[in-house]
């Protein structure tokens, strides 16, 4: 009896501690996420993690490349390929989801340039993204470019970014360990110091076809790109001096109920990007190759405009190809 009565107080005080440390684990992981939203962050969707964290990335990283966007890019534009196409070339992918072209080609003027000094920025997007059908991110924008570090000096950003450095590179090496057991292809901490953010998912088509149709005028598809995005590409290629490539993401959306319609209007928008580009003695890519060739199926998308990690190896592959060939070794 005296045994089984030490066993059973051991086993208590085992499940006792274990139960501490978890508590314990909580409270601390609790304490850094909320944390991070304590230290004199500046107002508005600076609140957002992934611009600090991508501005102290690249101030400290000196990448030779760094690839700029939206959520297309973060899931598209995969450095450790790059890496493996070209070991000697470093990149960074600092794709910000939810976000249209005035917002990341301003923090490439304002951040990613002037402190990172790459030697490249790939600015790769889709009409999509010079929209003026992007009525959402308007009010995100218009407090973004009215926030503190785009109105005050620089430095006085820094002490801010130095902390929230260290809050996310303990969080991320968390995630890191945890996704060898449980991976999260959709979840918002899901992102890769390197920028990339993974996504496993694949496309549905004959979803896509059922409950989605392209709808210029009253959907997301843009039906004019002139506006405030447009505006700003055309001034960040009339006044940046780094070399910077465009990029016309690869999409799906042919798939989609509408598409047959609005395929002359779509082409028409590319062909504008690429007008722009070559009036400022810009290169343009369309990638869309990839599609109709294909090189990339329904299989490497997540949805009509995303690609999934298979597409982004084959994506990033030819980016990476394609800059040793034009731009390293011509």
């Amino acid at each position: 009896m005296k045994y089984h009565l030490s066993t059973s107080n051991f086993k208590l005080k085992l499940v006792t501690e274990i139960l501490i440390i978890f508590v314990l684990f909580g409270v601390i992981e609790g304490g850094v996420r909320l944390g991070a939203d304590w230290w004199g962050v500046p107002q508005g969707n600076w609140l957002r993690r992934d611009f600090p964290v991508t501005i102290h990335q690249v101030n400290q990283g000196q990448y030779d490349v760094i690839g700029i966007g939206n959520s297309r890019v973060e899931s598209g534009f995969n450095p450790t390929v790059f890496s493996t196409v070209l070991p000697e070339t470093s990149s960074y992918n600092a794709g910000h989801g939810g976000t249209d072209a005035t917002i990341w080609l301003t923090l490439a003027d304002h951040f990613f340039i002037p402190q990172g000094n790459p030697k490249t920025i790939f600015v790769i997007l889709s009409p999509l993204d010079l929209g003026t059908n992007n009525a959402d991110w308007n009010m995100f924008t218009d407090t973004f470019l009215a926030s503190e570090p785009l109105t005050g000096e620089p430095s006085t950003y820094s002490e801010y970014l130095n902390q929230y450095w260290y809050t996310y590179r303990y969080r991320a090496n968390i995630g890191e360990w945890l996704r060898q057991w449980q991976p999260l292809p959709n979840h918002p901490d899901n992102r890769e110091l390197s920028g990339f953010r993974a996504n496993d998912s694949v496309m549905d088509v004959d979803a896509i076809k059922m409950f989605f149709q392209i709808e210029p005028e009253g959907g997301r598809y843009p039906y004019s790109i002139q506006g405030r995005s447009w505006n700003t590409l055309e001034n960040f290629l009339a006044t940046t001096e780094t070399m910077v490539v465009v990029v016309n993401y690869p999409t799906y959306i042919h798939v989609m109920d509408g598409y047959d319609a609005y395929a002359p209007i779509w082409q028409g928008f590319v062909d504008d990007i690429a007008a722009l580009c070559a009036e400022y003695g810009v290169m343009f890519w369309d990638l869309q190759s990839l599609v109709w060739d294909g090189q990339l199926t329904e299989q490497h998308f997540s949805d009509p405009t995303h690609l999934n990690v298979g597409g982004s190896v084959i994506f990033t592959t030819e980016v990476a190809t394609w800059y040793e060939q034009t731009l390293i070794n011509p």
